[in-house]
């Protein structure tokens, strides 16, 4: 059963979705329910099950991968069976068929006021100071660098458009996590 809307919340303090930290092996997000990925789109054989079901089995679950809720507006990247990547889309994509990311963005216990409306200056203002951190702003989009973390603001139209939060080091992510509030 999938997570309710409202329950749904991503921390940044420690990267964590739903409290499921970023390195976490895929299996750990299974709370999210079966993916909205399209049979078509579906690279591994799926075994009978799979094929009744019209996707593959997650003990499947290879390199390279990635978990695909439209309906949630999530798309986790994997790499060696381990999310690697959050990419929340804050506003409807029509290209991926993906809806807007119905969840919360905090900081520990404090809300951070991430939306489809917030623009450029208001995603700024989120890192006052910018010390310790390698920020690149372009016009259609921020990147925060810390270490092995990024974190990178998408806009369109001069609003947020999706919010992606990598790490490229899988196996660390679970004893090294970047708040970038504490910047």
């Amino acid at each position: 059963m999938r997570p309710s809307p409202r329950n749904l919340v991503f921390d940044f303090d420690g990267w964590k979705l739903c409290g499921v930290p970023i390195g976490s092996p895929a299996s750990a997000f299974a709370f999210l329910g079966p993916e909205d990925t399209p049979p078509e789109e579906v690279t591994l054989e799926p075994g009978l099950l799979g094929r009744l079901l019209g996707h593959r089995p997650r003990k499947e679950l290879r390199d390279d991968e990635a978990l695909v809720y439209r309906e949630l507006g999530l798309y986790l990247e994997c790499d060696g069976g381990a999310v690697c990547q959050f990419v929340f889309h804050l506003q409807p994509d029509p290209y991926l068929q993906m809806q807007p990311y119905p969840g919360r963005f905090v900081n520990g216990e404090q809300e951070v006021g991430l939306s489809a409306q917030s623009t450029y200056d208001d995603v700024l203002a989120l890192f006052p100071g910018g010390e310790g951190l390698e920020v690149e702003a372009e016009d259609g989009y921020i990147e925060c660098v810390s270490g092995d973390y990024v974190l990178t603001f998408w806009f369109d139209e001069g609003r947020l458009e999706s919010v992606e939060a990598l790490y490229d080091d899988t196996q660390e992510a679970l004893d090294e996590a970047w708040n970038p509030a504490s910047e």
